[in-house]
């Protein structure tokens, strides 16, 4: 299975989420990614200063893999990417990187800011 995510690091005990809060090892063949929903938060424009966790909980029997959304420049939680989007702080990133747009020449999209 191909995992793409830029928190994925490889251990000497097996492939690791970086941003795990209650977990780290993902177990053989990365089990735990294949319903996370970071990868795909992750590959959308976002601020600069959102952080990603993820938690694990359960679900019956199943363990399952939730994000947690922080920022960075005001140190607290997050409920959506909404909330995120509307702070008078929000400086949008190419997905999946932590370099602005602007630094690479690019319009920021417009994000509904008055």
């Amino acid at each position: 299975m191909s995992i793409k995510c830029r928190f994925l690091e490889i251990t000497q005990y097996g492939p690791a989420c970086s941003i795990g809060v209650n977990f780290y090892v993902l177990g053989e063949d990365c089990a735990m990614c294949r319903n996370c929903p970071v990868p795909a938060l992750d590959d959308t424009t976002h601020c600069k200063y959102l952080e990603f966790y993820t938690v694990l909980g359960k679900a019956g029997d199943d363990r399952t893999v939730r994000a947690k959304l922080g920022c960075a420049l005001s140190k607290s939680g997050l409920g959506d990417l909404l909330e995120c989007q509307n702070c008078s702080a929000f400086e949008p990133t190419l997905p999946g990187r932590r370099e602005t747009i602007e630094r690479r020449g690019v319009s920021p999209p417009s994000v509904g800011h008055p």
